[in-house]
């Protein structure tokens, strides 16, 4: 019988054998991942400075909506506030409205007021009562550009408060007394 002799490789490759192996890599591909990790954190840190969550658009955290029905018959599409955090922040740093507006919702009937610090446009705010009625508006409301801020707030006691844009309250011929569908 005749032996045979296998011989195996070496399992350990040296820097000319490793230098080989390795095709050379554009500067532009080592760079890309770097930007964008380099974004993506800048992002998150920037949201958690501001004290809200990074804004996905969807899933679990993003934040809720309701179609509203008004007189005319139009629906528009706002996000609901109905947390005291996401009552706070409301419009603040933002460069434009969601969708159609904003829905702050309270848990208790009170002349809730408000003021555009850290709002960058001017809007209509519009107060309701626990029955969907309008009880105050206040139109054009312009951002609050030095401190100290001046407030808006209703004559009367409100459950709900929307914030739309600036002229909304004339175009679609809202005022005191309508109802609205929520």
């Amino acid at each position: 019988m005749e032996r045979v002799r296998v011989e195996q490789p070496e399992l350990w490759l040296g820097p000319k054998d490793i230098e080989k192996t390795m095709r050379p890599v554009s500067k532009r591909f080592v760079l890309f991942p770097v930007v964008l990790c380099i974004i993506f954190g800048a992002t998150v840190f920037v949201s958690i400075s501001a004290g809200q969550p990074p804004h996905t658009g969807s899933g679990p955290n993003a934040p809720a909506h309701r179609l509203v029905a008004l007189p005319s018959g139009v629906k528009i599409d706002l996000e609901v506030a109905d947390t005291p955090q996401a009552r706070q922040r409301g419009l603040m740093f933002r460069d434009r409205l969601p969708h159609d507006g904003i829905l702050f919702v309270f848990q208790e009937t009170a002349p809730h007021r408000f003021w555009m610090k850290n709002c960058k446009f001017p809007i209509d705010i519009i107060w309701l009562d626990p029955k969907n009625v309008i009880t105050d508006i206040s139109e054009n409301v312009p951002p609050c550009l030095a401190d100290p801020c001046p407030t808006y707030g209703p004559a009367r006691s409100s459950l709900y408060v929307l914030e739309v844009a600036a002229g909304f309250s004339k175009k679609e011929h809202l005022s005191p007394g309508m109802r609205l569908g929520l």
